[in-house]
């Protein structure tokens, strides 16, 4: 009976033209970035986000993406690390607990490679940016995996002592590895 509600609700939406809803699998998926210290690259994640997700790679017009990420739930596997991430310096989360995007627009770049345009805000700084993305699915299940660079100091992320690169690397790697269900 669920499955055939879901057909029917995924026929519904693209008969009218609207990309069908894809819910993540907090499990499985992976929202991040890398970054450096002293020339060392580290990973962390985000352990709380929330995504709306609409995406039809045949109805690019319709598709859209919303992220809300909780910044306190920033995880590099070093305490220390994330309470000084934490700290005023540089997400400010007692002043800007969430990091938004929300897309713009969207572009095929053959097969499943795509684009995705949107805006990121952290700490009340909204900046433009481009995802390149690759969009595979199975049946019932799609992974969105995609990364872009942007500046920390763009997003006013290391303040003070650390606005220079000099320990701490002014290009940031946002990593994307989304597994995705209707």
């Amino acid at each position: 009976m669920k499955k055939l509600l879901v057909a029917s609700l995924l026929a519904l939406w693209t008969s009218i033209g609207i990309a069908a809803p894809w819910t993540p699998d907090p499990g499985r998926s992976r929202l991040g970035f890398v970054a450096t210290y002293e020339g060392t690259g580290f990973e962390t994640v985000f352990r709380e986000y929330r995504a709306s997700i609409q995406f039809d790679p045949k109805q690019l017009d319709t598709s859209a993406i919303e992220v809300t990420v909780n910044l306190d739930s920033v995880d590099s596997a070093s305490t220390d690390r994330d309470e000084g991430m934490r700290d005023s310096e540089w997400f400010d989360v007692a002043n800007h607990p969430q990091a938004t995007f929300v897309s713009t627009g969207f572009s095929a770049h053959g097969g499943d490679q795509f684009e995705v345009k949107g805006n990121l805000t952290i700490k009340d700084t909204t900046l433009p940016i481009v995802i390149p993305f690759t969009w595979q699915t199975e049946a019932d299940e799609a992974r969105f995996t995609g990364e872009t660079v942007v500046k920390r100091t763009d997003f006013k992320i290391g303040t003070g002592e650390w606005e220079k690169d000099e320990t701490i690397g002014f290009d940031v790697k946002i990593v994307i590895a989304l597994i995705l269900t209707r």
